[in-house]
Order: structure tokens, then sequence, then C-alpha cells
């Protein structure tokens, strides 16, 4: 799961056609990709995901215009050019759920990891907050976008919902365990040691190289640490192991 991506508003429209390019494309509207993994002939298998029975852009107006922050002098505050209005969420099962599946297979698969996943985020940000989302077949590995507006008590409040690392690592501890509770099986703790951060794009095209490369990586840091342990605890029975005997 990744939440690094901030939309701002001028950012909208373009994070918009990039999630939601099925529901354009098979409305007419052609788009041009920076993303040159995206297969245009595979876009009509993604899936949009409706909020509410209104598609993203009514839901990100209507939830806009209930922003009411104010100042200490109760005046209205203007929104600022700057502000994050969007916390675009990328997530995606490991790829070893996927393994020896058909397309249909996975497509059934990654489906069902949509809808079990949008009950967490609306439950995590509230309903309101959660835009809408899509599926995208159409790229390397499937995964799953999530359109949050991180409001509360009529403002936009980022530090509610998104205050540091601490705070992200639990966020993907309860996602990992309510979805372990919908017939799941993903490890509740971290999985890899210090695992280096990639952009959105470059995961999602590369998830196979990198997750093979993090696996390896653990394993071989895990794998010191338990000859070390081992080592510190060896050394501690053969100090130790008299004095223990004297006292039986």
């Amino acid at each position: 799961m990744d939440v690094s991506a901030k939309i701002k508003k001028t950012d909208v429209k373009g994070y918009g056609n990039h999630v939601f390019r099925n529901s354009l494309e098979s409305r007419g509207k052609i788009l041009n990709h920076s993303n040159q993994n995206i297969k245009k002939s595979e876009t009509n298998e993604n899936i949009d995901w409706v909020i509410g029975k209104k598609d993203f852009n009514q839901r990100f107006e209507e939830r806009l215009a209930t922003y009411n922050s104010v100042t200490k002098t109760r005046k209205p505050r203007k929104l600022r050019s700057d502000a994050v209005l969007i916390r675009g969420i990328v997530t995606q099962p490991s790829n070893d759920v996927f393994e020896g599946l058909s397309r249909q297979e996975i497509k059934k698969k990654m489906t069902d990891f949509s809808k079990d996943s949008f009950g967490f985020f609306i439950n995590e940000f509230g309903f309101d907050n959660v835009l809408g989302g899509s599926t995208h077949f159409d790229e390397s590995n499937p995964h799953l976008h999530i359109a949050v507006m991180p409001m509360f008590d009529g403002k936009l409040n980022q530090k509610k919902y998104f205050t540091g690392p601490q705070q992200l690592r639990e966020m993907h501890s309860r996602y990992r365990e309510y979805m372990n509770g919908l017939g799941w099986s993903f490890d509740t703790e971290n999985k890899h040691e210090d695992s280096k951060h990639y952009k959105d794009s470059d995961y999602k095209r590369n998830a196979k190289a990198i997750e093979k490369a993090r696996d390896e990586y653990t394993a071989d840091k895990r794998g010191m640490k338990a000859n070390m342990k081992a080592e510190v605890h060896s050394e501690l029975v053969t100090e130790l192991e008299p004095n223990i005997k004297a006292h039986i």
C-alpha cells in the first residue's frame, strides 16, 4: 500500500484522467498517457468504482463544497492554492497471490481484493472522504487506486490521517489484519527489512523484480541477525552455565 501521492487542485484533472481512464475512453475521449506501460487495448478491462452512485468528479466537487475552514476571527478562509485536496492510495496484493492463475482468474481475484479493500478504507477515512477508485489491469501488475479527500469537521486535515511513518505502519497493520479477517493471508508485520521506497510508477512497472530483491535482502539480513543472536546466546550460555549449575 502506498499513500504518498498528494494531489493539489491543479493536479486533480490529470489524476482523474489517469485513474479513471476506462470511464473516459468508454465515452470516446482519447487519452495520451505519459506512462508507456499502459496497454490501451486492455484499458476496457479496468474497473472504475463508483461510490454513492456518483462518479469521481461529482464526489470531488460535492466534497470540496463542504469545505468551511475559518480563521480565528471566524472569517471564511480561502482554500490555499497549494492545498493537498486528494491523497491517492495505491494498493495491490503480493504477486504470489496470482501465481498459476489464468487471466480471468487474476481478474476475479483482483476484483475481490478491490471490493474488500474499499471496506477498509471507507472505515478508515469515512464514507464521505472516499471519492472513488479504479482497478487497473492494463499495466504490468494489477493494482487498485483509491482517491481519498482527507476532510474532518469541514476542514482539510492531512495530519489527522497521515501523521508520519509510525501512523502509516499502524495503518498497514490494520489493513492486513482487516483483509485477513475476510479470508486473505497477508503478513501482519512488515515483510521486509529497511525496504527502499519506490515511486508508485516504478513499483507497478517492476513489482516482481523489486519484491524478489526485497525478499533476498530480507532473508540475508534476517539470517545475519539470527546468526548473531545464536552467537550471543552461545557466549552467554558458556559464560553463565558454571554459575547456573552452582545455584542448582
